[in-house]
């Protein structure tokens, strides 16, 4: 539980006099929700956004499986809150001219709960799953910068995790490399009706040639002595739910930094 009413934590962070909740809903395996907040004040109205994350304790015979990985789920919040509250990232980022939704408030019950109130993205920002290939350059030019802001120049005290990324061998479920080959077969049987690459032996061979090669790309991905001119500042999830587009000309914002720290920006390329 949080130590304040979620009214409480909008009016303290945003000084509104009426507070109402919309369009309420639940992420994923997280279970975290997130909500829009419609706040009046002084005759004028403002649409903010808030993530809750307050799961229920667990199960007192819960495995030792299940506990980890409700304690990994915690402590990739507790990295969002992290990076969004580090003066030096933020001011980094504001140099480069990296845009990201403002921050308006947050508070936690650290290894419990966490809520974070920004700004909301609607109407200005759409996320596109995959956006138009005319948009891209708009993305990776957010990346370029968003690596550049941090290249050889990480904060030395950074509060986020050791290594940025939920996709790093090291993060991964035990034996899932061993089930590439199995896996991406079926998913390209799946799906042989939708299109024609699906169908072609060397995508449903994709697997095998992952499997293949999986280590040796982790290895050069992970920050070591003599690739430390390469350590930036890698978003760690950057996929299409996770980045917007202006609905009105050029530019692109992120969001979710449950997983983001110190890393190779060829990560996320």
């Amino acid at each position: 539980m949080l130590a304040m009413s979620l009214e409480d934590f909008v009016r303290r962070s945003v000084g509104c006099r009426s507070v109402a909740f919309q369009n309420e809903r639940t992420m994923g395996f997280s279970g975290a929700t997130v909500s829009d907040v419609l706040c009046k004040g002084d005759g004028e109205e403002r649409l903010l956004f808030l993530k809750v994350v307050a799961p229920e304790p667990l199960a007192d015979d819960a495995s030792a499986a299940e506990r980890q990985k409700w304690e990994r789920n915690l402590q990739s919040y507790a990295n969002e809150l992290a990076f969004l509250s580090n003066p030096q990232i933020q001011e980094a980022l504001a140099r480069r001219g990296v845009l990201l939704p403002k921050t308006l408030g947050h508070t936690s019950v650290p290894g419990k709960s966490f809520a974070l109130l920004t700004e909301n993205l609607q109407p200005g920002f759409a996320s596109r799953g995959v956006p138009p290939a005319q948009r891209f350059p708009e993305v990776l030019r957010w990346l370029a910068n968003f690596h550049g802001a941090f290249q050889s120049q990480m904060p030395t005290e950074h509060g986020l995790w050791d290594f940025g990324t939920h996709v790093h061998l090291d993060r991964r479920p035990a034996g899932e490399i061993d089930k590439l080959p199995e896996g991406i077969a079926s998913f390209c049987k799946a799906f042989e009706g939708e299109d024609d690459f699906f169908r072609r032996p060397a995508a449903a061979n994709l697997g095998s040639r992952l499997q293949q090669v999986a280590s040796t790309v982790s290895r050069h991905l992970t920050i070591r002595p003599e690739n430390l001119h390469r350590m930036t500042l890698v978003h760690g999830d950057f996929k299409g739910a996770n980045y917007f587009l202006k609905c009105e000309g050029e530019g692109c914002t992120a969001i979710d930094w449950q997983w983001t720290g110190p890393g190779v920006g060829a990560t996320e390329t």
